[in-house]
């Protein structure tokens, strides 16, 4: 121990116990004890140990929603592969071909309207137009029988006249469409064998009279050259495009002369009937001047 009279060695220092024991309460504070060394220190096996139960029961919840999972798809119902039977598939051709067949009538019924459009232009009578001059002066001239199958191959709209029967002075016609002329008057087949419509008037069975008109010859040979024959009670038949056919009687039946004849009353039914069909066709004899007989036959009918 030293004291202050103790001489001092060479690096000795001599401590001021006023000052020591401060120095020593200091280091005792620096010093860890057991609880801070225990709460302080990682207890590295006790972490290690949670961390495994966690992973343990992690797997086991991941375990079981896989097999969860499994049970819940097993249970959904399955839809099974429908089968093909024979009579499906014979249904299925059979409304494929049905569908081809509607689709054919209905391309077929469009091409037959426009060829029958077409032939109705090319007739050579000009129904929608007014004729030229040397249209008129050819009425009457063509003199030559018709090909046997004229009529038969002879077509037009559904709801038009197609072909004209007489029964009693042996007339079986076509019936061509017939407009007007420059002078207004109505125009005539160029062949004496085919009969015209009119388009100015009715069609055939609609409230009305339907005019047809058509040639005689002096000699009897043109279609309508015994139409004077008619008396009243006779019958007339009409054929429209669509094969309908349609019957008058004769009412009535008068000659006059070409310049008296009434248009008004020709265009109207006879004695107030609904629906008729006049016809009329040239009589008389023959003006060298005006190249055409002097009179003109009508006769009046209404649709029984």
């Amino acid at each position: 121990m030293n004291d202050d009279t103790t001489p001092l060695r060479r690096g000795q220092v001599r401590s001021d116990p006023r000052t020591l024991q401060p120095a020593v309460r200091a280091m005792n504070t620096l010093r860890p004890n057991r609880e801070m060394l225990t709460t302080t220190q990682p207890n590295t096996f006790g972490t290690r140990s949670i961390s495994l139960k966690i992973r343990s029961q992690l797997s086991k919840t991941a375990t079981k929603a896989i097999l969860l999972s499994r049970a819940v798809q097993a249970q959904k119902p399955r839809t099974p592969k429908q089968k093909i039977t024979p009579s499906q598939v014979v249904f299925t051709i059979l409304g494929v071909l049905l569908l081809a067949v509607i689709c054919y009538m209905g391309y077929d019924t469009w091409a037959t309207h426009n060829r029958l459009d077409e032939q109705k232009s090319n007739t050579g009578t000009t129904a929608a137009n007014v004729s030229t001059d040397e249209r008129q002066l050819q009425e009457g001239t063509d003199k030559n029988p018709l090909p046997t199958n004229a009529l038969t191959n002879y077509k037009v709209a559904a709801d038009a006249p197609r072909a004209l029967y007489i029964d009693k002075i042996g007339v079986a016609a076509r019936i061509l469409p017939m407009s007007v002329n420059k002078d207004n008057s109505i125009q005539a087949p160029i062949n004496i064998f085919d009969a015209g419509w009119y388009t100015g008037s009715v069609k055939p069975g609609a409230a009305g009279a339907t005019l047809i008109d058509g040639h005689s010859t002096t000699d009897g040979r043109a279609l309508f050259g015994k139409l004077d024959k008619l008396t009243e009670g006779d019958q007339i038949r009409l054929e429209k495009g669509d094969g309908t056919k349609l019957t008058y009687r004769v009412v009535y039946t008068e000659t006059v002369d070409k310049d008296v004849v009434d248009m008004k009353k020709l265009l109207q039914p006879y004695g107030g009937a609904e629906r008729a069909l006049n016809v009329i066709t040239c009589s008389g004899v023959w003006n060298d001047a005006e190249n055409t007989l002097a009179q003109r036959t009508i006769v009046y009918t209404q649709q029984i």
